[in-house]
This record gives C-alpha cells, sequence and structure tokens, in this order.
C-alpha cells in the first residue's frame, strides 16, 4: 500500500535483523523504517513493541518511506 511515498508492507525479516529486538536494532535511525506488528508461525499478527524480538520464521509489517522500504526489503 503507497501514499504520497509512504508505504505499508509485510514481509520476512532481514537476516541481519534476526535475533535481535527493535530497541536493539533501532530501525527507524539506521533505515527510516517502523514494525508496526510481527507474527509468530501459526499466530495472529500482534502489535510490536521496542520489547519485541524478532526470529527467522516472523512475519513483520513495516511502515516508511516507499523508497527507504524498498531498501529494507531487500537487504540479504
Amino acid at each position: 500500500m503507497e501514499k504520497d511515498g509512504f508505504s505499508i508492507m509485510k514481509l520476512r525479516p532481514p537476516q541481519e535483523v534476526r535475533g535481535f529486538s527493535l530497541e536493539e536494532l533501532d530501525l527507524r535511525g539506521r533505515y527510516g523504517v517502523n514494525v508496526l506488528a510481527i507474527r509468530r508461525p501459526k499466530q495472529r499478527f500482534e502489535y510490536a513493541d521496542s520489547s519485541t524480538r524478532i526470529n527467522a520464521d516472523d512475519e513483520i509489517i513495516v511502515s516508511g518511506d516507499s523508497h527507504l522500504l524498498e531498501y529494507f526489503a531487500n537487504r540479504p
């Protein structure tokens, strides 16, 4: 979903963020993206907070500038 250069995207987390909390990662500062929600396998999406730890098998919903989201989503 995109409007005026702002997007919301659902994706698998890039390898470099797996195993860390959102506070440790500072994704807003490093990439300009915000993690809004996270879904663990076989669970519903839940709101993310600073203590949320991202795992390899999670799905995340992120928001931010469209170009920055694309860059983040294409990280290995």
